[in-house]
């Protein structure tokens, strides 16, 4: 069994993410977390911030650990540039990781 090796702040974690976000500025952290976790059973716990605003639809997680995720390889034909999220607006956030279940990271 792996060990949580990161604690990463999200707005969220539902069954249909399939990937985590960190800040675009924060990228050569994604490529050190991807470089130790990919092929090993550590994982990434994720936390909800207590200032997560109300439209995020968080309910008693606010200010938790939500739940912990385990990376896969990043597909042949992919690169983290084609993972991100949308804010609130609809415009893209450069954030990128996949989750355990998805065929998706770095």
């Amino acid at each position: 069994m792996g060990t949580i090796e990161y604690l990463e702040a999200m707005f969220g974690l539902g069954s249909d993410q399939d990937h985590i976000a960190v800040p675009a500025q924060a990228e050569a952290t994604l490529q050190k977390m991807a470089k130790r976790l990919v092929g090993t059973d550590d994982l990434i716990a994720i936390y909800i911030p207590e200032g997560t605003e109300d439209a995020y639809q968080v309910g008693n997680r606010r200010g938790r650990v939500a739940g912990a995720v385990k990376l896969l390889p990043m597909p042949p034909d992919k690169t983290i540039a084609d993972y991100y999220f949308n804010d609130r607006s609809g415009a893209p956030l450069v954030d990128r990781l996949a989750l355990q279940g998805r065929p998706l990271s770095p």
